[in-house]
């Protein structure tokens, strides 16, 4: 078989799997890379050797992004990932003799600081919202509903009306791998709601309307680069500096309220949608930090 053959066949398994659309394109992207390395160095997967893996993880490293950069380490993680995930399929079902990445490890990185917003960041976005205007009320709300309930943007941005239960507070959300699973939110998003359905339903073409919570008035739902504009104008306009002003960084300042509030981690990785508790603990490290701010804020000893 050819190198896009095997390639195929691969992203043809995934698709069975129910992934995400966004995952397969991640899986396309990343392999795509792997097969112009492949053309440009006359090399066959079916008989790529360990050397020749590790050759091309070093060829990466070495690549230049369309930015004119270096890729960043968790980037370049990010490929290695996606092609050891490959010759695992290939080598299990028996398209390929050996697993020339079986070996191959990723790159140690530096610890990634993990950025949260304060209170008051949030508050002064929300407060460059004029809810009078449809557009606006719906790109706060859903602000706010990342801010209370720490979900993914892809999982804001595909809520349905018919998802949310307002007697129990509880959305259904379909995180990655269309895993469903119910999330909690509080009062004030159930009151914000119950104020910006009647608004939304005037103002969506009912014909058109797909029933999305974050409608256009054409009826689709949003797109994550649209909301992410959104995000980093009015972060903008709040004159908040020196953080990534993204949806993620609310999923992030979600988690660490949530733990300094009290909450568990095993309910924490319940609400995020997180396969792995070890992929929740690292927000204990951001509660580590917040305790030790404290103290050295309001240390007895200190303040004698």
């Amino acid at each position: 078989m050819t190198n896009q053959e095997l390639v195929k066949t691969f992203l043809m398994y995934q698709e069975t799997k129910n992934l995400s659309k966004r995952t397969i394109e991640w899986y396309q992207f990343t392999l795509n890379k792997l097969i112009d390395y492949c053309k440009e160095n006359n090399i066959s997967i079916e008989s790529m050797t360990t050397p020749q893996a590790r050759q091309y993880v070093f060829s990466l490293q070495k690549s230049i992004s369309r930015t004119g950069k270096k890729y960043a380490d968790n980037g370049i993680n990010g490929y290695i990932r996606s092609v050891k995930i490959m010759f695992n399929y290939l080598f299990e079902d028996e398209y390929i003799e050996k697993n020339p990445f079986a070996k191959v490890k990723q790159i140690k990185t530096d610890k990634v600081i993990i950025e949260t917003f304060e209170v008051e960041e949030v508050k002064r976005m929300l407060n460059q919202f004029n809810k009078k205007v449809y557009t606006e009320f719906r790109d706060a709300l859903l602000i706010q509903i990342l801010y209370d309930t720490g979900i993914r943007i892809s999982e804001a941005i595909n809520l349905k009306i018919s998802d949310i239960d307002t007697d129990k507070n509880m959305f259904k959300v379909f995180g990655k791998g269309h895993k469903e699973r119910m999330v909690p939110f509080g009062r004030s998003i159930k009151r914000e709601i119950l104020k910006y359905l009647p608004k939304r339903n005037k103002e969506v073409d009912k014909e058109l309307d797909e029933g999305y919570l974050f409608s256009t008035r054409n009826g689709t739902a949003l797109t994550i680069r649209n909301v992410h504009r959104k995000i980093v104008e009015v972060g903008t306009k709040a004159k908040i500096k020196g953080k990534r002003l993204s949806a993620h960084t609310f999923r992030h300042t979600f988690a660490k309220t949530y733990l300094v509030n009290g909450g568990n981690l095993f309910s924490l990785q319940t609400i995020m949608g997180h396969n792995d508790l070890s992929t929740t603990r690292k927000y204990v490290h951001l509660l580590t930090e917040d305790i030790q701010k404290q103290h050295r804020q309001f240390s007895p000893l200190d303040n004698l």
